[in-house]
Order: structure tokens, then C-alpha cells, then sequence
């Protein structure tokens, strides 16, 4: 899990929203990611 702001998702795209998660894709990588957002 990784904690960031929605402001400070610059080099992720959000691809689809659950809870107060975010599963993002990175540009740096080939797979998801969940994002916990704490702002």
C-alpha cells in the first residue's frame, strides 16, 4: 500500500476507484498498484 495524495498522483493514472483506494497504473511500470489516499 502505498499513501499519496490525489494531488501528488502525477505519474500514476487512475484506471478505477473502490473504497477510498485507488488501483493505478504507473507509468514506470507494467502492473496495478493500490494507492490508499489520506488527503
Amino acid at each position: 500500500i502505498y499513501l499519496m495524495c490525489p494531488e501528488d498522483n502525477i505519474v500514476a493514472q487512475t484506471v478505477f476507484k473502490r473504497s477510498n483506494f485507488e488501483i493505478v497504473k504507473t507509468n514506470g511500470g507494467t502492473g496495478y498498484v493500490y494507492m490508499q489516499r489520506r488527503c
